[in-house]
């Protein structure tokens, strides 16, 4: 019975052993966010006072998000910056007097190319971010299978 006891302890701590062995073994692949593909302005055009701006594409939800609140500076038409724009598939529209249609298409433009690469940069934190939690995550699994380790190899039954 004691023999029968000591053999299934030293099973457990050989277990434990192992499932320690591959735990410092496993590696945090590394986050790597796709490229942004850009989003560009196929047509313009203006009806009832509002500026109707067709897409290539329509843009992902966090790409509208970082579009209407960009960081860094810009230059804009009061009432047209790029908080106002308001998107719906491959469609942006801004309510613009006439006089200030053509200065409007030149800064959404520059919005465009801020946003893609803001958009870029947000996905590349978020990838950073992952790729931390997920090693944050390794060392503490580490860290309990060593404890599990080193308290069966000392248990005594």
């Amino acid at each position: 019975e004691e023999v029968k006891k000591e053999l299934i302890g030293r099973g457990n701590a050989f277990v434990a052993l192992q499932q320690l062995d591959a735990k410092r073994r496993e590696v945090v692949p590394a986050n790597i966010p796709g490229q942004v593909a850009p989003v560009r302005l196929d047509s313009a055009d203006w009806k009832n006072r509002t500026l109707i701006l067709q897409l290539d594409r329509a843009p992902e939800p966090g790409w509208v998000q970082r579009f209407q609140r960009p960081q860094g500076s810009w230059t804009f038409v009061l009432g047209a910056g790029p908080e106002a724009f308001q998107f719906n598939g491959k469609t942006a529209t801004v309510q613009a007097n006439e006089n200030a249609v053509q200065q409007i298409v030149n800064h959404f433009k520059e919005y465009l190319q801020m946003a893609t690469r803001g958009y870029q940069e947000d996905l590349q934190a978020e990838a950073e971010r992952r790729e931390r939690e997920q090693r944050r995550q390794l060392e503490l699994e580490v860290a309990e299978a060593e404890k599990r380790e080193r308290i069966l190899k000392n248990l005594k039954v």
